[in-house]
């Protein structure tokens, strides 16, 4: 199986970043049958994992967080026969062919709106349901983020 793992946040100082490191790194040394795709939007960052025939590094430019998520990813994905993009952020590729999975991390923009700006309620109450909804698979980091989606989302 071909799978890619975008790693636009590889960076990140904060939870998603060590988040997206740590995973990466400890599916690398459990599944040894494979083949892995990391896809990066910084052009710094491959070559920061081990050497293997089963794990390619790809730097993908873009111009954006947006275009990157949704035109060079499942752009790449197509291109070499991709089976799975998994995203470390909650977001998939709209236009990806093959399944794709994301990482629900937490609800709180819906449990304490009045904490979060309106750009980022926005996002989270138009665009997030329908990446929920597009997703062959959701990974929640606990049960109740998983409570609180489905209250919240149905």
């Amino acid at each position: 199986m071909k799978i890619g793992i975008c790693a636009r946040t590889w960076g990140e100082k904060g939870g998603i970043g060590v988040y997206t490191r740590s995973v990466i790194e400890a599916i690398l040394q459990l599944d040894t049958r494979n083949e892995y795709h990391i896809l990066y939007a910084n052009k710094a960052d491959p070559g920061l994992l081990t050497n293997s025939d089963r794990v390619r590094e790809v730097y993908l430019p873009s111009k954006g967080k947006w275009m990157w998520d949704q035109w060079a990813v499942p752009r790449y994905a197509h291109r070499e026969g991709l089976d799975l993009i998994f995203h470390t952020k909650f977001a998939i590729p709209f236009l990806a062919r093959c399944k794709t999975a994301m990482v629900l991390h937490g609800t709180e923009r819906f449990v304490h709106p009045e904490f979060h700006q309106t750009a980022d309620l926005w996002f989270f109450k138009t665009v997030y349901p329908q990446y929920l909804k597009r997703a062959s698979l959701i990974i929640a980091v606990s049960n109740r983020a998983k409570d609180d989606i489905i209250s919240y989302l149905g």
